[in-house]
């Protein structure tokens, strides 16, 4: 906790708003990766351009004067600041072109074998991850070539703890194997990795 703020866990909704829609991840509210599946596209806008607003205000100090005006150029931040610009009114799911999930280094629990734990997002507010198999915020590319993605990271990492077990137990001090994160991006080659 901060002084300037409080953190609180969302338990129950008692009365959702009118505009409240159901999300389509079976992930959300647990994973970190999105916030606004909650609302729909129209407000999710809103509340993006609000937060950029925020930022300008808060962390540049660009907060307006007593007459409304910023030092750039003498514009307001609600003229600075557009409305968010989206793909179109269809795009609220599989508009994502780029998604980073991160693991954990790969451990062995009580002398069991050495495993990658989940592969995904942190947890909303915490620092566990999310295992996510797939994300519908992501596109549909990105979608088919995350199992792959996974599978490889998954190799890389067990490949890099057997090498490290193998010099800790000729003696070398080792430290343990780190997680990484992954890049999948959608170009016009395909989704790179």
């Amino acid at each position: 906790q901060d002084k300037s703020f409080a953190n609180a866990d969302l338990e129950r909704v008692l009365e959702p708003s009118p505009e409240r829609v159901e999300p389509q991840c079976a992930l959300y509210g647990r994973c970190g990766g999105c916030q606004y599946q909650h609302m729909p596209l129209a407000l999710q806008r809103q509340w993006k351009r609000q937060h950029v607003l925020d930022a300008l205000q808060r962390i540049a100090g660009l907060a307006p004067g007593a007459d409304g005006a910023t030092a750039l150029a003498g514009q307001t931040l609600e003229t600075l600041v557009q409305s968010t610009i989206g793909a179109g009114e269809d795009f609220a799911y599989g508009y994502r072109s780029k998604v980073t999930p991160h693991h954990d280094g790969p451990r062995s629990r009580k002398g069991g074998p050495v495993e990658v734990g989940p592969i995904g997002f942190r947890e909303h507010g915490r620092r566990r991850l999310v295992d996510v198999t797939e994300c519908p915020i992501a596109s549909t590319a990105i979608n088919r070539a995350l199992p792959a993605a996974r599978d490889e990271a998954v190799g890389k990492a067990l490949a890099k703890a057997e090498v490290i077990t193998a010099a800790r137990a000729a003696g070398e001090r080792r430290r343990k194997p780190k997680g990484a994160t992954l890049l999948l991006r959608e170009a016009d080659a395909g989704v790179e990795t």
